[in-house]
């Protein structure tokens, strides 16, 4: 039998952690002005987010 292995990480779910951060967490990366790059922990996929869009994610909370 051959196993397969398959990350279910995703956008979605980079911005909810993003969003579990919470407001203060999130107003310091946009102070910092740079674009932030996210590592998953399991398939070592890179999510870049800008500014603009953790701008977004704040917008929701």
């Amino acid at each position: 039998k051959i196993i397969h292995y398959k990350c279910n990480c995703s956008n979605e779910k980079i911005d909810n952690m993003l969003l579990g951060l919470g407001k203060k967490e999130l107003n310091d990366m946009i102070e910092e002005g740079k674009e932030i790059e996210i590592s998953c922990n399991f398939c070592d996929k890179k999510y870049k987010r800008s500014v603009e869009h953790i701008k977004n994610l704040l917008n929701k909370l």
